[in-house]
């Protein structure tokens, strides 16, 4: 029997699909000498780079917010 019907090529197409392994992801380990990482730990802890009125009231209502709870 000749199919026609795009609809039944469509599902033809799909049931002959190859299953494929998936690898699974794997923690990134990053190795820095002592000056870059004390470099990394002052940027990435500063906040320089969120200097704002909207995040200096977030950092404040995440203490209030942290002192609530202990």
């Amino acid at each position: 029997m000749i199919k026609t019907d795009f609809y039944h090529q469509y599902i033809e197409r799909r049931t002959k699909l190859k299953e494929v392994k998936i690898k699974e992801i794997r923690p990134t380990v990053a190795q820095l000498d002592f000056k870059s990482y004390n470099e990394f730990i002052d940027y990435a802890s500063s906040t320089e780079k969120t200097k704002s009125v909207g995040m200096d009231r977030m950092r404040e209502m995440m203490q209030q917010h942290k002192s609530k709870k202990s």
